[in-house]
């Protein structure tokens, strides 16, 4: 059996590449596993969540952390659409971020 290509570690590897943002849905060690992701992608940013305890799948709402290098944000439990459009624009926050320089800490939103 051939394994599949990791494409976004692949992309990550390039000196000029688009900006990346990852996914680690996890059952423990959550944060250690995200940001071995994150490092060892070369992403610009992971959202990950947990995926028990009724979270994840198969629920109408859901909580994210999102990690990117210096930095992090909890966005808390919410309806998935809610949690979507949040990821959306801390994506487009860190996009815009990208092209000017390191932008501040956020705190987490509890």
């Amino acid at each position: 059996m051939n394994e599949n290509p990791d494409i976004l570690a692949e992309i990550g590897a390039l000196k000029r590449r688009p900006m990346l943002v990852g996914f680690a849905a996890e059952t423990d060690n959550l944060e250690k596993y995200a940001r071995a992701k994150l490092a060892r992608k070369n992403l610009d940013m992971i959202a990950a969540n947990r995926v028990d305890n009724g979270a994840g799948f198969d629920c109408a709402d859901n909580e994210l952390l999102l990690f990117w290098p210096g930095g992090s944000e909890h966005l808390g439990r919410d309806d998935k659409q809610v949690i979507a459009r949040r990821l959306i624009a801390r994506v487009a926050e860190r996009y815009a971020t990208r092209k000017r320089g390191p932008a501040p800490k956020r705190r987490s939103a509890r």
